[in-house]
């Protein structure tokens, strides 16, 4: 999905959001749990920040045997430099 800039803007406008995705960038990929943790916020309001980036095409999953990781994506649309 590509985003025009306002788009862009309203998922980036919120702050919690631009933590998680500064986060992602400095330590990789994390899950939830590690993520709500360092941000200090819940796990569930994690999950919902991180569905609204996983959307914009910012952040993707990855899925190992221990469960969900995020990551910033490093390519391609919604790419952060």
């Amino acid at each position: 999905m590509k985003l025009d800039p306002s788009e862009m803007f309203k998922v980036l406008g919120v702050d919690t959001r631009v933590r998680i995705v500064e986060l992602l960038k400095s330590k990789g990929p994390l899950g939830a749990k590690n993520i709500a943790e360092l941000v200090g916020i819940t796990p569930a309001a994690v999950s919902q920040h991180l569905k609204i980036l996983r959307q914009s095409g910012l952040v993707r999953s990855e899925r190992n045997c221990k469960g969900s990781n995020r990551n910033v994506r490093s390519s391609g649309r919604g790419m952060i430099a």
